[in-house]
């Protein structure tokens, strides 16, 4: 298989995957109102997703660095399919959390192996386009799902089933196209050393990921709160129902960030971008705040396109700014932080505020959720804002004073 071909086969590979991590931001909603239970399961189902995900990448993050991309990919397309028939058999929300933490492990596995793999099987002049293709898998891979979700549900009397089953198919297809395609990386020693949780942040960038990182935890904070608490939100605080309605809702953060990533990004520099996206996200969750304080749905609808410019922006920019100092061997640890900063920030932000709304109520759950957001987004636009750190430069020895005679 040639090399673009095979690029793009890892693009729609992490794109399947994604969009059947996505779909059950809306499906679990209909099973919640199907089922009948509380808040805080969906949001623990959520926050058991994001948890499994985050030991997966805590341990497999950089196996791809050792064993090879096609290996790690083609095992986590099939660990993702394993989830996928776990959801077509559950119908208790014990088992759908099963299913859930599953599909995790699964999307662990995967993101910093396809993430790789797509920026080394992109040829060399095409690097920057890859590095896009990244950004878009994740968000439009979330997005998409979600819309189909919403499909299902309006269209269908079983959308688990329909929706699953064809998941299934697709990401079994994948599975067998990856493991036709080509190498990148050749094996190297220490891949079970590699399997102890930590994070690695290669030495080239790791002063600028720290500063990037207050970033990365807003945007994922203003990812959960739509994706972990829209579908809820929109059927029992904006009384959209469970359909296509609040599917679209929930979908519109990561489709516009997708076309942000598409259309805007590339032609705005990245010192640009990144203060621009942090101010996006603290004004769409703010509208997304006065949404859940007053009922309007239009404020929601509002507040996620400007958090999606804003997610989009702070993605593509980030990576755009350290992905060029990594070293190929180093590719798979540095995805693996990556998104380790983000699904942390994602998983423990909905947990919480699944528990407060036990205590709270939804509507004000998301309040106290979107203020935090808004906070992190402040913070870490203070960070950007402030002038970097400069280690004091070593004088030469050829110039450095020889001490006085005594």
């Amino acid at each position: 298989m040639p090399r673009w071909a095979a690029c793009c086969v890892s693009v729609l590979a992490f794109m399947a995957a994604m969009a059947a991590a996505g779909a059950p931001s809306v499906l679990l909603s209909y099973d919640q109102e199907a089922w009948g239970f509380s808040d805080g399961a969906l949001t623990g189902a959520f926050a058991v997703y994001a948890l499994t995900l985050l030991l997966a990448l805590l341990t497999c993050g950089s196996l791809s660095d050792h064993l090879g991309r096609r290996p790690v990919a083609v095992g986590s397309l099939l660990l993702t399919a394993l989830a996928l028939l776990l959801f077509l058999r559950a119908h208790t929300i014990g088992a759908l959390v099963i299913a859930r933490a599953v599909q995790g492990a699964a999307i662990g596995a995967a993101t910093a192996a396809l993430s790789a793999s797509i920026v080394e099987l992109a040829p060399e002049r095409h690097r920057r386009l890859a590095h896009t293709a990244v950004s878009v898998t994740t968000a439009g891979g979330l997005g998409i799902g979600v819309v189909l979700a919403g499909i299902a549900i309006e269209g269908t009397s079983g959308p688990n089933t329909v929706l699953f089953a064809v998941a299934l198919a697709v990401v079994l297809l994948a599975a067998v196209l990856l493991a036709l395609s080509p190498e990148t990386v050749p094996t190297r020693a220490g891949a079970l050393a590699s399997l102890v949780p930590r994070i690695r942040i290669p030495d080239a960038v790791r002063g600028r990921f720290l500063r990037l990182a207050p970033g990365i935890i807003a945007i994922w904070m203003s990812a959960g709160l739509i994706l972990g608490l829209g579908g809820s939100l929109a059927s029992s605080v904006l009384h959209l129902g469970v359909g296509l309605p609040s599917a679209l809702i929930v979908a519109t953060q990561p489709l516009v960030a997708t076309l942000c990533t598409l259309v805007l990004a590339p032609r705005i520099a990245p010192r640009m971008l990144v203060p621009g996206g942090y101010v996006a996200v603290m004004l769409g969750v703010l509208a997304e705040c006065a949404s859940f304080a007053t009922g309007d749905a239009s404020l929601v609808i509002a507040g996620a396109l400007v958090t999606g410019v804003g997610y989009g922006a702070v993605f593509s920019a980030t990576l755009r700014i350290l992905l060029p100092n990594v070293r190929p061997h180093e590719r798979g640890g540095f995805f693996a932080a990556f998104y380790i900063v983000g699904y942390l920030a994602y998983g423990a932000s909905a947990l919480c505020a699944g528990l407060l709304s036990d205590l709270i109520g939804l509507g004000a759950a998301g309040v106290v959720y979107a203020v935090a957001t808004v906070t992190v987004a402040a913070l870490a636009l203070g960070a950007w804002l402030l002038p970097p750190r400069r280690a004091p430069r070593r004088q030469p020895l050829a110039e450095q004073p020889c001490p006085a005679p005594r």
